[in-house]
């Protein structure tokens, strides 16, 4: 009878869950890994919100924080710049940009000082949000904290193109960001904001060797406006310095690269420099 016959379920099967797209799961856990020092070291700041600037120099040093307390000797007697002279620069010119004044001239020291060209006080910083944002010693270690994170996360781009393996370019990443010029050179924003650069510039290089010109000659002027913007000028040198010698060893003529295509190569690399020079010059 038809009461026999097999009945077919109308029950709905439901749609599977669309899958997160392959490597993502990894690529998340790389960026992780990445961050992980940075983290680690600036724990004091983010758990008790301890600044890192030598405000203990101060302390001891200088009235009218010596005299309302009896601090002891600073942690580093030697480290008083940042505290004394880059720290203050920089707020100088972040209030007068908050003020909605171009921070052309600093009238604070002896009879002013020209401000916008200053090494230290770099106001037109690739990181100037956050100074808008946060008050000036939040904002300090937020920059320092964004500077090592992207010092980083461009070594980590530059060894994955490379071809290296994601726990390899994560340990490429570590090194690099906590170098040692890096950390002693912690509280000089400018040290590491010259440098940390570098490696998306060798990313530009090999992107322009593999013939992505657009993409290659894109990053590398992104690097040199950053290292100028948010650099001192003796480390953004050596930045440019080997930023070139890198482009002009990976461009160079050679076994598979005649020399027609390596010149182009190299003027691509040329036009890149010029034009992130020209951005940081605007």
């Amino acid at each position: 009878s038809n009461d026999d016959r097999p009945r077919r379920s109308r029950t709905m099967t439901p749609a599977p869950l669309p899958s997160a797209p392959p490597g993502s799961a990894g690529r998340l856990l790389a960026a992780s890994a990445v961050a992980l020092p940075c983290l680690v070291l600036f724990a004091p700041f983010f758990l008790r919100g301890e600044i890192p600037l030598n405000a203990d120099w101060l302390n001891a040093n200088f009235a009218p924080w010596r005299l309302e307390s009896s601090p002891g000797p600073p942690a580093n007697r030697e480290l008083d710049d940042p505290a004394l002279m880059q720290y203050p620069l920089r707020e100088t010119a972040m209030r007068q940009i908050r003020d909605g004044t171009l921070p052309l001239w600093n009238p604070d020291m002896l009879a002013g000082m020209p401000l916008a060209a200053d090494g230290f006080a770099l106001p037109f910083t690739p990181f100037l949000p956050v100074y808008l944002l946060l008050p000036g010693p939040e904002a300090h270690a937020v920059t320092l904290i964004l500077q090592m994170l992207l010092a980083g996360a461009f070594m980590y781009l530059y060894l994955a193109g490379r071809g290296c393996s994601r726990p390899a370019a994560v340990l490429g990443a570590w090194v690099f960001m906590m170098n040692g010029s890096f950390i002693r050179w912690l509280e000089f924003h400018a040290q590491m904001g010259a440098l940390l650069w570098l490696p998306l510039a060798f990313y530009g290089a090999d992107r322009i060797a593999e013939g992505r010109r657009r993409l290659g000659g894109t990053a590398f002027a992104l690097a040199h406006a950053g290292s100028i913007l948010a650099g001192n000028l003796q480390f953004v040198l050596y930045f440019t310095f080997a930023a070139l010698v890198y482009a002009a060893w990976t461009l160079a003529p050679g076994a598979g690269r005649p020399a027609r295509r390596a010149a182009a190569a190299l003027g691509a690399a040329l036009i890149g420099a010029a034009v992130g020079i020209a951005l940081a010059g605007i």
